[in-house]
């Protein structure tokens, strides 16, 4: 209650604290990358929109940015996707989601997967 009434300051709040673990990985490269965060605006790199790169992209969809799906459309988003996989291994996405090790995008659909018993079993 003082919090509200005597105001938030900069410091109590800290946006990522209330992200999930995808948001928090979108969070962080879009803080790493700024030419990821102004294609993912709809930027080109001389700074003009572009509509169709920017409707092609899931940018709506921070799940499917995570796990590059689908991945005929990621090449419209103009993502890192060296810092984000990198992200995706530090946040341990492949072993919570029990993705196969070895696999160049940590986690997406060409990884195949985790095993379909497995994943019922959770």
């Amino acid at each position: 209650v003082g919090m509200i009434r005597g105001g938030f300051t900069a410091t109590t709040f800290h946006i990522e604290d209330n992200l999930s673990d995808f948001g928090k990985i979108i969070f962080s490269l879009l803080q790493r990358s700024d030419a990821t965060r102004r294609a993912l605006e709809g930027l080109s790199s001389d700074g003009k929109w572009g509509f169709k790169d920017n409707f092609n992209c899931p940018h709506r969809f921070p799940a499917a940015l995570v796990l590059e799906q689908p991945a005929d459309k990621m090449v419209h988003c103009r993502m890192n996707t060296n810092i984000l996989r990198e992200l995706k291994r530090d946040a341990g996405l492949q072993e919570i989601l029990g993705y196969p090790d070895g696999c160049d995008c940590v986690v997406c659909d060409a990884c195949q997967g985790p095993p379909v018993q497995d994943a019922q079993a959770r």
